[in-house]
């Protein structure tokens, strides 16, 4: 089973009232939606652990204010769509410029409730933040999808500290899902290795390529883990 691709049920009401956002952040949020909305529902610490990651790395890129959080951002993505059709990021030639307007825009307080309580701020949230990350940092089309993917699998490998050293060196997100899918084959997956490891070393000199590499293969059981706890237990 691929990760995150085998739940649908629960989130299309949630999904439809984002995609009035638009363009990439609507279609990473359908891609995403579908493991995520179960575990924001019951609170799995798992959201928690994303929604961290992704608020210092976002404050780290300058994409979140200090005091900023995902879900603050993610709220006003949604209602400043809901108040202007026009106020969507596929209408700004520079996605700080769209960041800068839906920051002015005044929230209902109502709707802000709703927003966070059915999980759709969180969720457009960590999908805007990712949008920008892929923007602002010349990510190949795509990235923020997967880079979501990969620290949803586990949060704790793919921390705060290594996000973001991967996120500057450029790493392709898109083959480290594949790995995390198991497919890859072998010379792929020893390519990755090197490249991953590389960019360790860069950040964290006394890495040791074995025990890197266990607890990268790790990375697959507790995605694993993540997709049974989404489903209920369901294969």
């Amino acid at each position: 089973m691929g990760f995150l691709s085998s739940i649908v049920d629960g989130v299309s009401n949630v999904v439809s009232s984002i995609c009035r956002v638009g363009g990439a952040i609507a279609s990473t949020v359908a891609q995403i939606a579908p493991v995520l909305k179960p575990l924001i529902a019951t609170m799995h610490p798992v959201v928690r652990a994303v929604v961290a990651v992704l608020t210092v790395v976002g404050q780290a890129l300058n994409i979140l204010k200090p005091d900023e959080k995902v879900e603050e951002l993610g709220d006003r993505a949604l209602q400043a769509a809901e108040q202007d059709e026009t106020l969507v990021p596929e209408n700004f030639s520079d996605y700080n410029e769209y960041l800068k307007e839906i920051r002015s825009i005044e929230l209902d307080p109502e709707k802000t409730e709703k927003n966070l309580k059915d999980g759709s701020a969180v969720l457009t949230g960590l999908a805007t933040v990712a949008t920008a990350i892929e923007k602002g940092n010349n990510l190949r089309e795509g990235s923020a999808v997967d880079l979501l993917k990969v620290v949803i699998a586990d949060p704790d490998f793919f921390n705060s500290y290594r996000l973001k050293s991967l996120i500057t060196e450029n790493a392709d997100f898109g083959s480290i899902l594949k790995y995390i899918d198991g497919k890859l084959g072998n010379a792929e997956t020893d390519a990755l290795y090197d490249k991953l490891f590389s960019i360790e070393k860069n950040t964290n000199p006394a890495a040791e390529r074995g025990q890197f590499e266990g607890a990268l293969y790790d990375v697959k059981a507790n995605a694993a883990k993540t997709i049974k706890d989404a489903t209920g237990g369901a294969e």
